[in-house]
């Protein structure tokens, strides 16, 4: 008996404490004033109500240990297998997409809302902002669960459009800041990716294909944490698919359910899903991550229409641009190519090594050029830039884009349009002209092709071929090779 009493003092005071750290923790603002001061008021007593229940579940519970372990143990295995099989567990990163770690949480919901702290729920009313600072939350976490499937909103995360996320966020306080997952069922996952992959203007046919490519892709990579700290499979940028960046729409919505649970399999297995923009009229296989292993789906393949020699994407902006690099400013483009081996070592050498930025940049003129390119696509797999002491080689497509990416550069459509490159060439599909003064290159015109890696769907391939009568089914088996499209079932995970 003395047992059973000391283990209900200890939970008295672990609920006690439970609630003047929260209190702590979070800050709650109205978001409504005048007559709606009365439902909040009404709120917090519903609230002091709650809070009472689970104090008394709380002192029952402690005179049988036993089965408080069997019911944590039991969760455990629920959410694991949940995990597993219909939910993803998406990780947020900061405005600009610059971030895993956030300064701090602004949260409301258009639904009342549960903030869980351990073993204790608040509620919060849909007229309150709740804000969470990084370094109250600091070693703790925290889970976020909505009444009625409402939808949270994040106004410390900017995105293109102001938008809400569907099912559960949990929170993990760090030295660095807030780390958010957002954890919900794949089909509601796929309602916030496919409008931010693809316009939702675009054909139903290649809406639906560009939900079956995404949801193939997105139960490949559940098979694994990204960040399994976290316990995330992926986050929501587009190093893997980018996710809530517009709001969802009727049309996008309709896509998925319309295809809800069908996926790419090749001889039985979920294929590694790529896609991209706009094609240069070819198609890349896996050598585009400059991997030795090959994927048989993936193939270079020439873009035409059947019976035809016009290639599928000739009227589209992307399919050509062009631009001029100012090799002159020979310090933009030692730099790149420095600061981005600095992290990809073996694939980016510098010989003879330098000691620092600083003796690579006392080289003022660059030589040359060279490009190593696929002869059937005409993919630039590599770079080599000479100057008068330094090689330096630059291998993957991906690289080469970063490298060769300058500050301020401008590419020019083939619509006249331009645009402004960030940290990537708009593809690896070039050739290359070189312009000297003397022995020292001057400037690099580059006449390019497509938008992405070229590997898998061109989404906007998949959008020509709907308006040409392919069926979503017939759009997939265009840019992967031998696949089947069938639902998704244990033998294929």
């Amino acid at each position: 008996m003395r047992g059973i009493l000391g283990k209900l003092v200890i939970v008295v005071m672990w609920v006690v404490m439970a609630v003047s750290i929260y209190n702590v923790v979070v800050i709650r603002t109205s978001v409504s004033v005048g007559s709606k001061q009365e439902q909040v008021e009404q709120n917090d007593a519903n609230k002091q109500e709650i809070q009472k229940e689970i104090y008394n579940e709380l002192s029952e519970k402690v005179l049988s240990q036993d089965v408080v372990e069997d019911l944590e143990q039991e969760g455990k295995e629920q959410e694991f297998e949940a995990i597993e099989t219909d939910t993803i567990r998406v990780l947020l990163m900061t405005s600009g997409y610059q971030g895993i770690y956030h300064e701090n949480l602004k949260l409301s919901c258009n639904e009342d809302f549960y903030i869980q702290m351990g073993q204790v729920e608040y509620l919060h009313s849909s007229l309150e902002e709740v804000t969470i600072a990084a370094d109250k939350l600091q070693g703790k976490s925290i889970r976020i669960v909505t009444r009625n499937n409402g939808q949270l909103t994040l106004s410390n995360i900017e995105r293109q459009d102001a938008v809400t996320y569907r099912g559960e966020l949990e929170c993990f306080g760090t030295e660095q800041g807030i780390v958010v997952v957002n954890e919900l069922p794949v089909e509601q996952y796929l309602y916030g990716v496919v409008p931010s992959e693809m316009p939702a203007a675009y054909p139903t046919a290649a809406l639906e294909a560009q939900a079956i490519s995404a949801r193939t892709y997105t139960y490949y990579h559940m098979k694994n944490y990204a960040y399994p700290e976290w316990e995330a499979h992926v986050d929501d940028s587009t190093a893997y698919q980018v996710y809530k960046n517009l709001q969802e729409n009727e049309a996008v919505c309709f896509a998925v359910d319309s295809t809800k649970g069908k996926v790419i399999t090749y001889n039985g297995d979920l294929i590694e899903s790529f896609y991209y923009s706009t094609s240069c009229g070819f198609g890349a296989g896996y050598e585009v991550w400059g991997e030795s292993e090959s994927h048989p789906y993936l193939q270079v393949k020439k873009y035409t229409l059947p019976g035809s020699d016009e290639f599928v994407e000739c009227d589209e902006a992307w399919y050509r641009w062009s631009c001029r690099l100012d090799i002159a400013d020979v310090e933009a483009l030692l730099t790149r190519a420095y600061e981005y081996a600095g992290g990809n070592a073996d694939k980016i050498s510098i010989e003879p090594a330098p000691k620092s930025l600083n003796a690579l940049l006392k080289d003022t003129v660059i030589y040359d050029i060279e490009a190593e390119q696929n002869e059937k696509n005409s993919l630039v797999t590599a770079i080599t830039i000479e100057t008068k002491n330094y090689s330096i080689h630059v291998k993957t497509q991906q690289l080469v884009r970063n490298v060769l990416a300058i500050p301020g550069l401008s590419v020019t459509k083939q619509d006249g349009s331009t645009y402004q490159v960030g940290e990537l060439l708009p593809s690896a599909y070039f050739e290359m002209e070189k312009l000297y003064e003397g022995k020292q290159l001057m400037t690099l015109v580059l006449s390019g092709g497509g938008m992405g890696h070229g590997a898998g769907m061109s989404q906007n391939g998949a959008k020509c071929l709907a308006n040409e009568g392919f069926s979503s089914e017939n759009i997939l088996k265009y840019y992967y090779e031998g696949v089947k499209i069938e639902q998704v079932n244990e033998s294929v995970m």
